[in-house]
């Protein structure tokens, strides 16, 4: 989707062919997937949903179109593929340790797998989501940067257990047509609230948010839910963000050093995505 809200001004048209109903469906929900595609069209970006690809027409270096599974076509001059990813754990199938179907390895709260003295960390890793205390493997840098430092403090050995057990909230963005998108949190939404937005689970507890021009509302839900509180529909009735203004302050003790470095990274983290924005539009 970056990849077509860069080039639609600076080709003929660009069509985006994606497997769902809507595109990043899966990542924000129906509501907020149907205003990002209004957007993209508003751009005169084409789409064509609930398809899959069947093949390609030319030759390497030289497509024509692009066949789909329905037999229609889309004429191309060039194709780029947003294929995922594919978990590398193949060669580790004799080595004693049990890998998932989707190439994943589970862990506990201290990424120790089954094997004495093995641990697993970052998109391998089949690890707890907190506080939604379901396992899941995630591909986002931010996890897998917190992994490699739990997983290291916990191969020392030098604290406990429940001190290092990992304790970190899935958060990612996206930039696009200028529009900051942000998500944080985890689960499968029953219901959601235009505000934000909040995203509610069957019991309307506050499972995730996202925003579009709320920061540093995202950020803040990510420590909110960090700290082990909960948020719920109730707690939004008379003010949405009021909860925003009772985050409690990070423990200045030198162990929790990356806590307090927060809002210097999140202020740089602003900066860089404005830097980002205005290369975008002088490119």
């Amino acid at each position: 989707m970056e990849c077509a809200a860069y080039c639609v001004s600076r080709v003929q048209s660009v069509t985006v062919v994606c497997k769902e109903d809507l595109p990043l469906q899966n990542a924000f929900g129906t509501k907020v997937a149907q205003r990002i595609m209004k957007l993209f069209e508003e751009n005169g970006v084409k789409f064509i949903t609930k398809a899959q690809v069947e093949r390609f027409q030319g030759r390497i270096c030289d497509v024509y179109s692009v066949i789909l599974k329905d037999g229609s076509s889309v004429p191309c001059s060039v194709v780029i593929l947003g294929t995922g990813t594919i978990l590398n754990t193949k060669f580790l199938q004799r080595s004693g340790l049990p890998i998932n179907e989707d190439g994943s390895i589970d862990c506990d709260w201290n990424l120790k797998t089954e094997i004495e003295d093995i641990y697993v960390g970052g998109d391998i890793a089949n690890a707890p989501i907190f506080p939604a205390n379901r396992k899941a493997h995630i591909g986002h840098y931010q996890i897998a940067q917190y992994h490699g430092k739990m997983a290291a403090w916990n191969m020392i050995g030098e604290k406990d257990e429940e001190s290092l057990k990992i304790k970190t909230v899935p958060f990612f963005w996206s930039m696009l047509f200028g529009k900051s998108f942000k998500y944080s949190g985890f689960g499968i939404s029953e219901n959601v609230r235009i505000h934000g937005i909040f995203y509610f689970d069957e019991n309307e507890k506050v499972i995730g948010i996202s925003s579009c021009g709320k920061d540093p509302v995202v950020a803040q839900f990510a420590e909110f839910q960090r700290q082990e509180r909960a948020l719920y529909k109730l707690d939004l009735e008379d003010d949405p963000l009021a909860w925003t203004k009772d985050i409690l302050c990070p423990t200045k003790k030198v162990e929790n050093v990356f806590d307090n470095l927060c809002p210097f990274l999140t202020d740089a983290y602003n900066e860089v995505e404005n830097e980002y924005f205005k290369l975008q539009n002088t490119c």
